[in-house]
C-alpha cells in the first residue's frame, strides 16, 4: 500500500507508458478494476482484501486523472518534477515552488492532506 506521502506515477500504476493513448488509459483501468475491485476481488492476486481495496483507490484515482484531456495536460506538465520520488525535492525558500507544490497535492494528492485538516 502506499504510503500518503509518497508520490504516484499515474502511469506506472496503470501499468502505462506516458505516451499512451486515451484508449490504452480505459483499457488498463478496466483490466486492473477486475482484478482489484473490493466487490469482484478474488485472494488470488496475492493481496489481503484491504490491500486489494486500497490498489483500486490508487487505480481509480490513476485513471480519473489520465481519462481527462487538460487533467492529463496538467498532470503531464507536472509529472517529471513533482510525481517521481528521486525528482521531488522541495526547496522551501522559493514561494514559487511552494505555492506549486501546494497546487499539486490539492490537484493529485487529495488523500494526503485529509489527515491535516
Amino acid at each position: 500500500m502506499v504510503k500518503s506521502t509518497e508520490r504516484v506515477c499515474y502511469y506506472e500504476t496503470l501499468g502505462l507508458e506516458p505516451n499512451c493513448s486515451m484508449d490504452d488509459v480505459r483499457h488498463a483501468y478496466h483490466e486492473l478494476s477486475i482484478i482489484y475491485h473490493p466487490d469482484k476481488y478474488k485472494s488470488s492476486c496475492g493481496m489481503t482484501e484491504d490491500e486489494a481495496a486500497a490498489k483500486f483507490l490508487e487505480i481509480k484515482d490513476a485513471y480519473n486523472i489520465l481519462k481527462e484531456p487538460d487533467e492529463r495536460a496538467f498532470y503531464d506538465s507536472y509529472r517529471q518534477t513533482y510525481a517521481v520520488p528521486e525528482a521531488f525535492n522541495p526547496d522551501l525558500k522559493a514561494a514559487f515552488d511552494v505555492q506549486h507544490q501546494l497546487q499539486w497535492l490539492l490537484r493529485f494528492q487529495p488523500r494526503f492532506l485529509q489527515g491535516l485538516f
